[in-house]
């Protein structure tokens, strides 16, 4: 996974190896806090981040913690690529 800071905002981009289909309607079932669900993106709430997920895998980790946005991205691609 590709990890690099976003230039168009405060947070940290992770793109996967390879390009995936994900079905977010299904995975938004896996979150408590939903922000937007939509079929383009889904935006959660994980441990007070919000997290903008793609149907390509891509994630975007709005914390400028670097870190944080590393734990938070492999928790959540355990969550939705199992």
């Amino acid at each position: 996974m590709i990890i690099k800071p976003c230039k168009g905002s405060d947070a940290f981009e992770f793109i996967p190896e390879r390009e995936m289909k994900l079905d977010l309607y299904k995975i938004a079932n896996y979150f408590d806090e939903i922000k937007i669900k939509t079929r383009i993106v889904i935006i959660v709430k994980y441990k007070g981040i919000d997290v903008s997920i793609y149907p390509s895998g891509r994630m975007l980790i709005h914390t400028t913690d670097k870190d944080k946005a590393i734990s938070i991205a492999s928790a959540i691609k355990r969550i939705i690529y199992e």
